[in-house]
């Protein structure tokens, strides 16, 4: 139990510091070329470690593909998820990514066949109603900003909505390039796809912040080493709290509770309105996200 606490805190004051250095001037790209940098070099390190880096000719024969997508979209989402928490709500834009899952879940129905109707499990009901509820809160949430901003109740920058829909996207499809590598034959194959996506990923932030002439400078640096370390610590967290728990347990918990203390960190510290339409939509995706987390 103890390493899920630590989990559900590091990941919940990931978001919450995310938000904070934002607010402080810290910009977007090379924020997230730290960040992204800091999974890269562990996992760098990691292949390095385990001697996995010697088998890359025979991984990139028959996944290197895999790995340029989804370098691509983890990039992609990072920067796109760092300008939606930027430029909207933070608890509304938080919990909007976390409804990216119904994304994979969707691609392991239809792809895979990890859905079988009628086989007498309780998973075939989870399933479609984690579907139907992420939808509807969806739906709910978007109604609700929209009705807080007719009112003048909720101030959103320009462009949140279109970062709010690539980060949403991407986050989805890296989650299904994720899923994909459950077909690798080894953990050392899944090793050297981490590596390379996260190392890449990093790597595609150079040149659009060499174009745009936007400098590293050393609050970017710390910034953004504290943001991969929190995730790294909570990501790791949640691995160990899985040696201890079922995952039925860990992954609606965590997920539940890190999307509820991030909304109450946004009434509290930026005074974000949501409104009863909002109020409505979050309950409604907080219980699709644990439907589709079991």
């Amino acid at each position: 139990m103890l390493f899920l606490i630590v989990s559900i805190s590091f990941l919940a004051l990931l978001a919450i510091l995310m938000r904070t250095v934002l607010d402080k001037g810290s910009n977007p790209f090379a924020l997230n070329l730290v960040f992204r940098g800091t999974a890269g070099i562990a996992t760098m390190v990691g292949i390095g470690v385990s001697g996995n880096i010697l088998r890359f000719d025979e991984f990139w024969a028959s996944a290197g593909w895999i790995s340029i997508l989804g370098c691509i979209l983890f990039g992609i989402s990072g920067l796109a998820s760092i300008k939606a928490v930027q430029l909207g709500p933070l608890g509304t834009s938080w919990t909007v990514l976390r409804c990216s899952i119904v994304l994979p879940v969707l691609a392991s129905i239809i792809w895979w066949k990890e859905l079988s109707i009628g086989d007498g499990t309780t998973i075939p009901i989870m399933r479609p109603s984690g579907i139907f509820l992420t939808v509807l809160g969806l739906l709910l949430l978007g109604a609700g900003q929209k009705r807080l901003r007719k009112n003048r109740l909720q101030h959103q920058r320009s462009g949140w909505l279109g970062w709010l829909v690539t980060a949403f996207l991407a986050q989805g499809g890296w989650e299904i390039i994720l899923r994909a590598t459950g077909d690798f034959k080894d953990d050392g194959m899944r090793s050297l796809f981490l590596a390379i996506a996260f190392g890449g990923s990093c790597l595609l932030t150079l040149p659009v912040m060499v174009i745009t002439r936007i400098r590293l400078t050393n609050r970017e640096l710390f910034y953004g080493l504290l943001l991969g370390g929190c995730s790294l610590l909570g990501t790791g967290s949640r691995v160990l709290a899985l040696r201890e728990l079922s995952g039925t347990v860990v992954f609606p918990a965590s997920t539940a509770s890190i999307m509820i203390l991030v909304q109450i960190a946004g009434l509290c510290l930026w005074k974000e309105r949501v409104g009863p339409l909002g109020i409505a939509g979050l309950l409604s995706a907080t219980l699709s996200v644990v439907l589709l987390s079991i």
